[in-house]
């Protein structure tokens, strides 16, 4: 019994380590393990609005959430919305509006492993039961349904664990698919690896079947879901990832994840470096060169992912201007849209303006 609870000690003990030694600052975001692998049936907007108000819970501050006979209530500001998402203020009043509105609709479907009867539990829950609109205010009280609370506090350790975010990392991700790879990512975030099956991953992604027999084109899949997801997060949330596809005979059955957050911002480089991995503990001087160098390694590696990402987009969209026709082998269907409102190659239509966000 004691080393159990040492072992959770210590793994406790990493994951905030290994959010601590980040850049980003703010409150935390705490949603089950089983959530993140699961369905949330949330569009963009939505998926802010529901983040956002977790991200008020753990503090509680009085005037911004409060936990109530029917479960935790959390007051939205338009101005918090806009801030941490990178809306302009002409809009952001409106998208918090239809996030909310999305939401109302919405069920949060996952599974877990019950530790005193090791069975297999189903779980469906709407994710709020009730919104308040007060008017002229730019804020909306939004009541999250009250089956909800073990998993969205730290409650959640009871029902295979929890992860933590920080809503301004998250908060800069721009689709949907990137946003939900993130979450699953940093449920391993004490090692920054992740295995996981391929049909795993399509079902915690939400990719629609495409056909009779309920298979997608993992190629497909690669091209138009798990790369530009990948990309997202690399550029909005400064993490590195790696992956390998792993494969039995010549079908790819999993992939195995490398990830790390970026500990540097991309300006002011050095200055950072020395701020940042300074106030990390090594045993030489050597250990410390050998983690700065690493860190530039990564500054360059993922400047140069980029550019190519952008000069292969470019490219794309030249041959888009010479011909009407789509590529060969690429399907017209809407299996890879994000949401059927929302399609993929434009996640977030209302938003029309980018503001310079900031890490701190």
């Amino acid at each position: 019994m004691k080393n159990t609870r040492r072992k959770k000690t210590e793994l406790a003990a990493k994951k905030q380590y290994a959010l601590d030694s980040t850049l980003w600052t703010g409150d935390n975001v705490i949603v089950a393990n089983a959530i993140q692998f699961g369905v949330q049936n949330l569009q963009m907007n939505a998926k802010r609005v529901v983040y956002l108000g977790l991200s008020k819970i753990e503090l509680a501050r009085p005037g911004s959430a409060g936990m109530t006979a029917n479960g935790w209530e959390v007051n939205l500001h338009a101005s918090d919305f806009g801030n941490i998402f990178n809306i302009h203020e002409s809009n952001v009043y409106e998208l918090m509006e239809l996030g909310v509105r999305q939401l109302l609709k919405k069920i949060v479907e996952f599974e877990y492993i019950d530790t005193k009867t090791n069975q297999v539990i189903g779980v469906a829950i709407p994710w709020v039961s009730a919104a308040t609109y007060i008017k002229n205010t730019g804020t909306i009280k939004l009541a999250f349904n009250n089956h909800l609370t073990p998993y969205i506090t730290r409650m959640a350790a009871k029902s295979g664990g929890y992860t933590i975010q920080k809503i301004k990392q998250s908060g800069g991700i721009r689709s949907v698919r990137g946003w939900r790879l993130f979450d699953i990512l940093t449920t391993q975030r004490d090692t920054g690896i992740l295995k996981i099956t391929v049909p795993d991953l399509m079902h915690a992604l939400e990719v629609k079947k495409k056909d009779d027999e309920g298979t997608v084109d993992y190629y497909e899949f690669k091209r138009k879901i798990l790369i530009p997801a990948i990309n997202d997060i690399t550029e909005n949330a400064r993490i590195s990832i790696d992956f390998e596809e792993m494969k039995i005979g010549r079908k790819i059955v999993s992939l195995d994840f490398k990830f790390r957050d970026l500990i540097i911002q991309s300006t002011d480089t050095n200055r950072n470096e020395m701020t940042v991995i300074s106030s990390e503990k090594y045993s030489s001087e050597e250990d410390y060169a050998e983690k700065l160098a690493e860190s530039r390694a990564d500054t360059a590696r993922i400047a140069n992912m980029l550019n190519e990402q952008r000069q292969l987009a470019a490219r794309r969209n030249n041959a888009d201007d010479s011909e009407n026709h789509p590529p060969e082998n690429v399907s017209n269907d809407d299996s890879f849209d994000d949401y059927d409102d929302i399609p993929f190659d434009n996640p977030d239509p209302l938003f029309e303006y980018r503001t310079q966000r900031s890490l701190a």
